[in-house]
């Protein structure tokens, strides 16, 4: 059926079958393209990193509940009356994160540190000290949670001033963190 001459041409609806179709179209590509994008994310996960990565460096004190009464690390570690910042490594990060303190002198002076590790017979390096810990009871003790390789945390915890363990984390780039490392200290009390 032709129109008036000059007139366009009447534009054909759509069946309501087909805009079924385009709709499950469209979100069936939609959840394809947020899995494929959910599956790639994953997989550039470090080992090193917190099974749940809402515990992994949120950025407030207290995230596990309740502070818990720090254990003793060495004698004098902690310090009643003065927060204290202990570091969780593994050996090969040992030497990079003592100088890594080196060049961040203001850690030592808002609390005392310690670096623990793994490996047996770890000793003071003069700067920091450095306590072995190869069962890992320290690490249990401070809260500490398990990377996704099992082994041992690499990470820190924040002790306050009054004892309490108020702050504990999985960072496997601890190192390079230092400045979010003295941000969340400068927030314990």
């Amino acid at each position: 059926m032709l129109g008036r001459p000059g007139s366009t041409p009447p534009i054909a609806q759509p069946r309501p079958h087909s805009r079924r179709v385009l709709l499950i179209a469209t979100w069936l590509s939609l959840s394809i393209l947020f899995a494929a994008a959910l599956l790639l994310s994953r997989s550039f996960r470090d080992p090193l990193d917190d099974a749940d990565m809402a515990y992994q460096r949120p950025g407030f004190l207290d995230l596990l509940g309740r502070p818990v009464t720090t254990p003793m690390v060495a004698r004098g570690v902690p310090e009643r009356a003065r927060r204290g910042l202990i570091f969780f490594v593994r050996p090969p990060l040992l030497k990079l994160l003592e100088r890594a303190l080196q060049h961040s002198p203001d850690l030592a002076r808002e609390a005392k540190l310690a670096v623990v590790v793994e490996q047996p017979g770890a000793s003071s390096t003069g700067f920091v000290l450095t306590v072995s810990d190869p069962q890992g009871f320290l690490a249990r003790a401070f809260g500490m949670r398990v990377p996704l390789d099992g082994g041992p945390p690499v990470g820190y915890a924040i002790v306050d001033s009054s004892g309490l363990v108020r702050y504990q984390t999985l960072d496997p780039g601890v190192v390079e963190h230092l400045a979010e490392v003295r941000t969340m200290l400068w927030a314990t009390p």
